[in-house]
């Protein structure tokens, strides 16, 4: 869990690069990296590490998408979304906060059709990806749920 720990560093910086500057961003990414609880549960081994790794490459992939107006990335930004639902249990309230997100989008760009395409690439590859958890969940959700 270590590696996600010092990958999510990483993806934060580049994350973070797309809103600020290299000094700043560099050094939210090494405030980042020196808190207390990023190291603890990066070096004990903790799911929510490798939970919050997805995330950050979740949403790194999808305001890439909304900046560079490409399919490519919010198709990454969903697969990444959809990994990240076998991490960590909690991680099940982050996919509809990123749906929320997109539909927000199309409403301030006055329902373009890159956006409605975005919305719903995102959610079929996100349905894809997730397909055997989702029928955990479904079919069994004493199980899934009696483990967070």
């Amino acid at each position: 869990m270590a590696i996600f720990g010092a990958l999510t560093i990483m993806v934060f910086y580049v994350f973070l690069r797309i809103f600020f500057d290299k000094l700043s961003s560099f050094l939210a990414a090494l405030a980042f990296s020196l808190s207390l609880m990023h190291i603890h549960y990066s070096r004990t081994g903790f799911l929510s590490i490798s939970a919050s790794f997805f995330q950050v490459l979740s949403l790194l992939f999808i305001f890439y998408a909304r900046k560079y107006k490409k399919i490519t990335y919010i198709i990454f930004g969903a697969i990444f979304t959809g990994l990240g639902m076998y991490s960590y249990t909690p991680f099940i309230i982050f996919p509809p906060t990123i749906i929320l997100l997109l539909i927000i989008d199309i409403f301030i760009n006055k329902f373009s059709h890159f956006d409605i395409k975005k919305l719903l690439i995102f959610v079929v590859v996100f349905i894809a990806i997730s397909i055997p958890l989702l029928n955990v969940i479904i079919l069994q959700p004493n199980f899934y749920f009696s483990h967070s």
